[in-house]
């Protein structure tokens, strides 16, 4: 999200409106700013000539507020190379309650969909077209909203970097990245496109509010209970690879952009994007990539494939919005089942559709609602591990693959999630208020050895409700 008011900003104080002495300057003016009172001694230098005369003091007046302009144009540039630089951010807290069927639990988090951030951002004066610039931006996560679950609820608060590059760009031409950083156009969030202004309470990244959460067997009580499989597990949007890479973001034509990215240990990602207007009343927001990622078994992942894309409709005159988004990752490496078989895991795909209406209700800013449905479908598989068989079956790890009728492998799994939410914006304050409700299901098919099909332990659903507050500044 854009962020507002970025620039470091000097603000004037209330001084003595009667006038104060310094030297032989007199300042009958009713503000001024703390640095240009320090200024006065060594920098402004006023003339003595403006005491006791009213026009004088006038002149006096419109020569500080003019250093003081001076002053404030520079406190918010760099010191070396004429660099701009603006501060922009974040604060994004919520009030987390779960429910996993057998527990209910409440914490306050930080909302993952939309961190809580710091940024810094340089830019030097364009030369020729071309101009280069820095990101530093800073993750401030207390307790995310992605990593609770029922076995740890606190944490201590962290400062995490997103972003630290270097860039250089060219009208023409296009921007070059370098760093820790992503292809933010075509190809960074190609499953993303979202013009329901809900983003904040729900999006296709669904697992960022209560993914960690483990899954309950139904009909087990307490901690025992718990699967040790996680809605991580079952949930995947295939988000844009990122990470130490060099990028390029293309200019934008017609409505088009084009980026892509190599780095870390061979991934590379590449994108289209479509931004424009159709008849001027309906509003369209495009995107596809596809990326590969040869980093071996980093991460828990195999090489393998993606293809990503999302389109989402706005119709200006009734608010009337509806996003779609929808990927596939294929694996390009075989692996060895629990059952010593060798082969390479089935290709999981997911697809999610959002409804919205936005208005403007209230006059301090926009009202939006939105529903949602999404389906996930065999990102358990058949390379899944011993333990989370086991803790599917609720049977201890030795009796997997031990025979007849013993779980051995995942043959197939589905998530399905549905929500609904609003988000009320306060142009004036930068705010969003938002209070979203979500429900997940699931279903996992086990087989045994010779892949006949056992009966699986059913699972409880997944509850969530998150309502907070999100400030840009």
């Amino acid at each position: 999200m854009e962020a507002r008011n970025p620039k470091v900003r000097i603000r004037p104080i209330t001084v003595n409106p009667f006038g104060w002495r310094f030297g032989w300057a007199c300042l009958p003016c009713p503000t001024l700013n703390v640095f240009g009172v320090i200024a006065i001694g060594g920098l402004v230098g006023l003339s003595p000539q403006c005491s006791n005369a009213a026009d004088a003091a006038s002149a006096c007046c419109a020569e500080l507020e003019q250093r003081l302009a001076e002053l404030e144009a520079m406190s918010a540039r760099g010191g070396k190379h004429g660099f701009e630089v603006k501060v922009s951010g974040s604060i994004n807290h919520a009030i987390l309650t779960w429910d996993d069927g057998n527990a209910r639990d409440t914490a306050v988090v930080t909302n993952e969909n939309d961190n809580s951030t710091v940024t810094l951002e340089g830019e030097s004066e364009e030369t020729g077209g071309w101009s280069v610039g820095i990101v530093i931006d800073l993750d401030i996560v207390s307790m995310g909203s992605s990593e609770l679950n029922q076995r740890q609820s606190r944490r201590s608060a962290s400062i995490e970097p997103g972003e630290v590059s270097v860039w250089i760009r060219n009208e023409q031409l296009g921007q070059i990245s370098v760093g820790l950083t992503n292809a933010r156009g075509a190809s960074g969030g190609a499953n993303e496109s979202d013009l329901s202004n809900t983003e904040v309470a729900a999006y296709v990244g669904v697992t960022d509010i209560g993914g960690n959460l483990f899954l309950h067997r139904s009909g087990a009580r307490g901690r025992n209970g718990l699967a040790g499989v996680t809605w991580d597990d079952l949930i995947d949007s295939l988000d844009t690879p990122d990470g130490n890479v060099i990028a390029y973001d293309s200019p934008e034509l017609a409505g088009f952009s084009f980026s892509t990215l190599w780095g870390e240990d061979d991934v590379w990602n590449t994108g289209l994007a479509y931004r424009g207007n159709i008849g001027g009343h309906l509003e369209i927001a495009a995107a596809a990539a596809y990326n590969e990622n040869h980093q071996g078994e980093r991460d828990d992942l195999l090489d393998h494939r993606v293809a990503t894309g999302s389109v989402s409709l706005l119709h200006t005159p009734t608010g009337l919005n509806l996003s779609f988004a929808a990927g596939q990752r294929q694996y390009l490496q075989r692996v060895s089942y629990n059952d010593g078989s060798i082969a390479t895991p089935d290709s999981p795909f997911f697809h999610y559709l959002k409804a919205g209406w936005r208005n403007r209700i209230f006059a301090t800013g926009e009202t939006a609602f939105y529903a949602e449905f999404g389906r996930f479908f065999d990102f358990l598989g058949r390379d899944t591990s011993e333990e989370l068989v086991a803790g599917l079956r609720g049977t201890d790890v030795a009796r997997v693959c031990a025979g007849a009728g013993q779980a051995c492998l995942v043959s197939a799994s589905e998530a399905a999630v549905w929500g609904l939410g609003i988000v009320q914006s306060i142009n004036t304050a930068g705010t969003q208020l938002y209070l979203g409700y979500r429900h997940f299901d699931t279903n996992v098919d086990l087989v045994d050895a010779s892949n006949a099909k056992i009966r699986s332990i059913p699972v409880d659903g997944l509850e969530t409700v998150i309502g907070g507050v999100l400030i840009e500044f």
